[in-house]
């Protein structure tokens, strides 16, 4: 698990203002402690616990010495980020209970799936598709060029790992320019988004997939197996979405994705809930994503959704009932012409 990329993610989604406020004020050296004091592998889950809260301590201690974090709201943002990010790094394994799991399988035993997503499927779990072309970017790279910046540097070729000096007179191999930082010239070296070949996405219906959605991953959400919502798992899964998830080409069975996003379906206003499930004219939706995704993460999975599912398709459509919509997510769609 990379500390680096972790943080990074939580940060993504504060405001562009408050981002840059970490980044000048004390929370960001903070984080380049945190770093520092915790160790690659992790080996015993109380001795990352005692550090994780040491740096809590630290962040609390400092909070109120971030003259451009002006609101409460800030400050308790700032110190949630830091929050997820350790509760996450200090539970390297997390498994469900044993009442969890039979939910889960109770759920999947009463899933109806559509007849459109069986013929897709076409009796498998997962679907694999080609995820990156050579305008893909990496969620990795903008913190490397924050980070080489900084020190007189400028990112000319990320894939091939090349940059110059402010002056343009002369080339560094990024992977030198980052040997003082253990930690983030490992996260270059392993990402895979600089090989646009090494990188799939994965669309699964498969139980154990949707129920593991911000469960052991490199993200955190409201449907984690300790969080808040992980009561309403089985209901997603009774439901019938889909999970989509950005891979290593190495890691076909999901055990360290890079990326996830729900495909969630909606029904169209024209049928009732009443109406057997082959009749129900159905679309399915890329919700929000989560992760480190590629910039074309998204749109590639709704590409092949309105391909394969919703081709044809018009209407008001509204999301299952039983579904766990995020804030910014409207329960209708209107695909009118």
């Amino acid at each position: 698990m990379k500390l680096t990329n972790l943080e990074t993610a939580q940060i993504e989604k504060l405001s562009d203002s408050f981002v840059i406020a970490l980044r000048d004020n004390q929370l960001w050296k903070l984080r380049e402690e945190a770093k520092k004091i915790l160790p690659v592998q992790f080996q015993q889950d109380a001795e990352i616990l005692e550090l994780a809260n040491k740096v809590l301590l630290s962040a609390n201690e400092n909070r109120n010495k971030l003259p451009k974090i002006k609101t409460g709201k800030d400050k308790h943002e700032c110190l949630k980020v830091l929050r997820d990010v350790f509760n996450v790094v200090s539970k390297p394994s997390i498994d469900f209970y044993p009442l969890e799991k039979k939910l889960f399988a109770e759920a999947a035993k009463k899933r109806l799936e559509h007849p459109e997503v069986e013929k897709l499927f076409n009796g498998a779990d997962r679907i694999y598709l080609q995820a990156l072309n050579e305008n893909n970017k990496s969620a990795l790279e903008a913190e490397i060029t924050y980070q080489l910046k900084g020190h007189g540097y400028i990112i000319t070729d990320y894939h091939k790992g090349l940059a110059t000096n402010t002056q343009g007179n002369q080339v560094f191999k990024i992977g030198k320019l980052l040997k003082g930082n253990i930690e983030l010239l490992k996260s270059f070296n392993e990402d895979p988004y600089r090989t646009k070949e090494n990188t799939l996405i994965v669309i699964s219906r498969n139980t154990d997939d949707i129920a593991r959605m911000s469960t052991n991953r490199r993200w955190v959400s409201c449907l984690g197996s300790d969080k808040e919502l992980s009561f309403r798992i089985p209901a997603q899964i009774e439901a019938g979405v889909l999970i989509a998830y950005l891979i290593s080409k190495d890691d076909i069975n999901i055990n360290n994705p890079l990326a996830r996003c729900l495909i969630k379906n909606y029904y169209s206003k024209e049928t009732s809930y009443e109406t057997p499930i082959e009749k129900t004219k159905t679309i399915y939706h890329a919700s929000n994503v989560y992760g480190f995704p590629t910039e074309n993460f998204k749109t590639v999975i709704q590409e092949y959704l309105d391909i394969n599912l919703n081709e044809g398709k018009t209407g008001i459509f509204e999301a299952d009932r039983r579904l766990e919509l995020d804030r910014n997510e409207a329960p209708f769609l209107d695909l009118t012409p």
